[in-house]
C-alpha cells in the first residue's frame, strides 16, 4: 500500500509529528520513502497560491518579508525537511 500525500509535512490543522506518529500506529511494520519537493519551488508555488486568494496585489519580496518575520506561522516552516526527514526516520527506520 502506498499512502502519499503532501499534507503530511504541513502543520495547519493536525501537527506533522501526531500524523507521522499515527501512521505509525495504523502501519506497525511499514516503510517511509520521502519525495522532496525544492525547497525555492515549494515557497514560489504557496506565493502563488496565496496571490490567487489576495484581495490586493503583493510583490513575491513583501510576501517573503512577512512570512519571514512569522515564520513559526507561515508556509515557510514546512521547508525545514531535517527536521521532517528526522521525525520519520525515527519512526520508521533509516535504510
Amino acid at each position: 500500500m502506498v499512502i502519499s500525500d503532501e499534507d503530511l509535512a504541513f502543520a495547519d490543522k493536525v501537527d506533522r509529528s501526531l500524523k507521522a506518529r499515527r501512521l505509525k500506529q495504523l502501519f506497525p511494520q511499514g516503510r517511509a520513502i520521502a519525495v522532496l519537493r525544492s525547497q525555492f519551488d515549494s515557497i514560489e508555488s504557496y506565493y502563488l497560491f496565496e496571490l490567487r486568494h489576495l484581495l490586493d496585489y503583493v510583490s513575491f519580496e513583501d510576501w517573503l518579508e512577512k512570512n519571514w518575520r512569522k515564520f513559526e506561522k507561515s508556509h515557510l516552516r514546512v521547508i525545514r525537511y531535517r527536521a521532517l526527514l528526522a521525525l520519520y526516520r525515527d519512526l520508521f527506520g533509516a535504510d
